[in-house]
């Protein structure tokens, strides 16, 4: 399970305990759009702390 940070239209998205393979699943989606968009994965992120 991860965090996936995610920039579209000047907006942040963070989602906590997201699978793997949702975020490959997620990838695969945001490369075939038109749109940019960025994602970023990180493992075991302690959100105690903060971003």
């Amino acid at each position: 399970m991860g965090t996936i940070i995610m920039i579209k239209d000047q907006e942040v998205t963070v989602m906590e305990e997201i699978s793997k393979a949702i975020y490959l699943e997620m990838v695969k989606t945001c490369s075939e759009n038109v749109e940019q968009t960025y994602l970023s994965w990180k493992e075991n992120l302690d959100s105690e702390y903060g971003y």
